[in-house]
C-alpha cells in the first residue's frame, strides 16, 4: 500500500567555510541534515512545472514538497541544497519559507 501522507524527509545543505582573519587558514563548512517528519510530496508535471534558473534557462520541476516550518529554517542557504526521500535524492531549485510553512520545488 503507498503512503500518501505524511511522508518523511531529509533536507542536506553544506555551511559556508570560514577564513580566520589572524592567520589566513581556511575551514572548509559542514554537512548538516534536517529530518522532516511531516510532509507532502506532490509530483508535479505539465507546462507550469517549471522554474526559471539563473542563466534565463528553464528548469523542470519534478516535486513540489510542503512541510510546516522547523527551527533551522534560517539556516539554510539559497545554493547548494539537497531534498532526500524513498531512496531519491533531488535538488532543490526553489525554497520559500513562509509564516507557517516551507515549501520546496525540487
Amino acid at each position: 500500500m503507498v503512503k500518501q501522507w505524511p511522508h518523511t524527509g531529509t533536507i542536506t545543505y553544506l555551511t559556508a567555510g570560514t577564513t580566520n582573519a589572524t592567520n589566513g587558514i581556511y575551514t572548509e563548512g559542514s554537512l548538516n541534515s534536517v529530518v522532516i517528519e511531516k510532509c507532502n510530496i506532490q509530483p508535479r508535471g505539465g507546462l507550469a512545472s517549471y522554474v526559471i534558473g539563473g542563466d534565463g534557462d528553464r528548469v523542470k520541476v519534478n516535486y513540489v514538497v510542503y512541510m510546516p516550518t522547523f527551527s533551522q529554517v534560517n539556516e539554510i542557504p539559497d545554493t547548494g541544497v539537497n531534498f532526500q526521500f524513498l531512496g531519491k535524492e533531488l535538488l532543490v531549485l526553489e525554497f520559500w519559507d513562509y509564516q507557517k510553512g516551507v515549501r520546496l520545488k525540487c
